[in-house]
């Protein structure tokens, strides 16, 4: 655990054969959408207990081969409809400590492979239609 807030967006570009990126214990408040646009061989991106708020939807869009993704314990309350829509390898999603209070229909789109979703410890009312 480090007190990191802020990551330009060019910070990982030069580490493109990258495969486990752990930013967990942070202060990261937010994170610029192409902060891992370079990082196409990520496989496990740990972003647990920072403050996040919200994702911009384009964040993760080249981390196809991404398997594991922890954004447990951070102040996330809605996830975009295609925030994940690129995640087809994706395994594992921790969304658990959250303040997610509602998932539009489209919150998971794009994770053909998921095996395990947490979403515990949320503030979740309803579920609007499929997921």
């Amino acid at each position: 655990s480090n007190q990191i807030s802020d990551i330009e967006s060019n910070s990982f570009e030069k580490l493109v054969d990258l495969e486990v990126l752990d930013l967990s214990k942070n202060c990261l408040f937010k994170l610029d959408s192409n902060v891992f646009a370079s990082n196409k061989n990520l496989l496990q991106l740990y972003l647990y207990m920072n403050v996040l708020h919200s994702l911009n939807e384009k964040i993760f869009q080249n981390l196809q081969n991404l398997k594991i993704l922890y954004l447990n314990h951070n102040k996330l309350n809605y996830i975009n409809q295609n925030t994940f829509i690129n995640l087809k390898n994706l395994l594992y999603l921790n969304l658990a400590n959250n303040f997610i209070y509602s998932l539009e229909k489209k919150s998971f789109n794009g994770l053909l492979n998921l095996e395990w979703l947490n979403l515990t410890y949320n503030r979740l009312r309803d579920l609007n239609g499929s997921l």
